[in-house]
This record gives C-alpha cells, sequence and structure tokens, in this order.
C-alpha cells in the first residue's frame, strides 16, 4: 500500500515557443504517472500526477514572457 505524488503542470497539456523543454518535461511526468497507475494496478499503491496552473512567482518577467498566454 502507499501513494505515489508526483508534480507536473498545466504545460503538459500543451505546447508552446521558448519553454519545449518545460512543456515536454512536464508531459513527461504526466505520462510516467499515467503508466505507472496502470502497472500498478491492483497493488495499493496509488499514483498521482498534480498538474497546477501557472503561479505568481516572477518567472514571466524574467523570462520575457509577461504577454505570454500562459501568464494572462
Amino acid at each position: 500500500n502507499g501513494r505515489i505524488l508526483n508534480l507536473s503542470s498545466v504545460a503538459a497539456f500543451c505546447a508552446g515557443p521558448k519553454m519545449s523543454v518545460y512543456y515536454a518535461s512536464k508531459e513527461y511526468v504526466r505520462s510516467f504517472s499515467e503508466a505507472l497507475a496502470e502497472e500498478l494496478k491492483g497493488t495499493g499503491v496509488t499514483v498521482t500526477a498534480l498538474c497546477p496552473g501557472p503561479t505568481s512567482t516572477g518567472f514571466e518577467m524574467a523570462a520575457e514572457m509577461k504577454n505570454s498566454k500562459m501568464f494572462t
């Protein structure tokens, strides 16, 4: 029995310019979590991928992405 929580992002469901590796890595975490959950069915272990949306951290300003739809 147990629980696994992987941190992904809403970015896992889309792709975009200037952050392609970020989008791809978050999709990997989401897809990996989904596959692992299937493999662990019936074992008592659950797998969850947490996919939060954008948060206000100042990253969009530092990355010069303040006009990106992801942050509006």
